[in-house]
């Protein structure tokens, strides 16, 4: 229908300039829904929190439906290299309209072993940031805004994070900032200081409950803080059956509902899906978002892996 390409060609524009002209003034990082499977993208100290090597996959896709709609690809993985030290890195690829963004982090993490039961991870990382702007993807309507003159062709920004990770066997808590410096862009070789990377800090918790030998409940959090935006709270549920299949719902407080399904293949494959929508306006011209999940874990030591991990 015509109306909804409109709207569809206004809602992208009004999101370009948002996040890129001095009207935004700050560059906010993607929001995962699965982000228990998916920690060390946004905290290096979950770096060796497995006793293996452990790699994840994870494609989401934003306002299915829309032209040029966000979409986010995501490699990482981590090992425990020896009793104390656990390192990592981070591929992303993500893509809204004309704007393309490829990210490459390390990872480091040391453990102290507080008891028998709880580690201690402290994690530091560094990388880079390569933004692409290609305003020749964008179909004008009417003559070139000014506002398009200020955004520069691409941009590589280099940063640096930490965070702290505790966990158990059935528990974690974790607090992180994986960018610290606020990058500001440059135009025509001037930083603008309007246009920054904005610093976010993130919190996350989840628990285990065993119910009896074939059920749990898993309860998980996760809180976004950064200036640019009021803080976003994720509050999740899982029911976990026989340690292989998880049925999952979520509410975001930014007026989002969505779900994960999770199934164990064996001992060292999972995959998971998630879907969630937004209960706003906007809903009515997209099908919501969709992330997809990937998990492969590889015992070189030959070790039997007794149970899939739940974090």
């Amino acid at each position: 229908m015509k109306i909804n390409k409109i709207n569809i060609k206004i809602f992208l524009i009004v999101a370009f300039l948002y996040v890129f002209t001095g009207k935004s003034k700050a560059q906010l990082d993607p929001l995962y829904t699965q982000y228990m499977f998916n920690t060390l993208a946004v905290n290096p100290a979950y770096a060796g929190s497995h006793k293996f090597l452990s790699l994840n996959y994870i494609n989401r896709r934003r306002w299915v439906g829309f032209d040029g709609a966000p979409k986010t690809n995501t490699i990482n993985g981590h090992a425990l290299v020896n009793k104390k030290m656990g390192v990592g890195g981070n591929l992303f690829l993500h893509k809204q309209g004309p704007v393309e963004q490829f990210s490459v982090s390390g990872c480091y993490a040391y453990q102290l072993k507080l008891n028998e039961k709880n580690i201690l991870s402290l994690g530091l990382q560094g990388g880079f940031d390569k933004y692409l702007f290609n305003m020749a993807d964008l179909s004008y309507i009417t003559s070139i805004d000014e506002a398009y003159n200020n955004v520069p062709e691409d941009e590589t920004l280099f940063n640096f994070g930490f965070g702290v990770y505790i966990f158990a066997k059935n528990y974690y808590f974790g607090v992180s900032i994986p960018r610290i410096i606020e990058n500001e862009y440059k135009t025509n070789d001037v930083v603008n200081s309007e246009k920054k990377q904005v610093r976010h800090y993130y919190i996350m918790y989840g628990r285990l409950f065993k119910i009896d030998t074939n059920f749990a409940l898993k309860p998980s959090t996760f809180v976004r803080i950064t200036r640019a935006h009021r803080p976003v709270l994720d509050l999740n549920l899982a029911a976990i059956i026989h340690k292989r299949f998880s049925i999952g719902f979520l509410y975001r407080t930014n007026s989002t509902l969505g779900g994960i399904l999770q199934y164990q293949i064996n001992n060292k494959i999972k995959v998971a899906y998630s879907y969630d929508m937004s209960l706003k306006e906007l809903r009515k011209y997209n099908d919501g978002a969709h992330e997809i999940l990937l998990s492969y874990d590889f015992n070189f030591q030959k070790k039997k892996i007794f149970n899939p991990r739940f974090f």
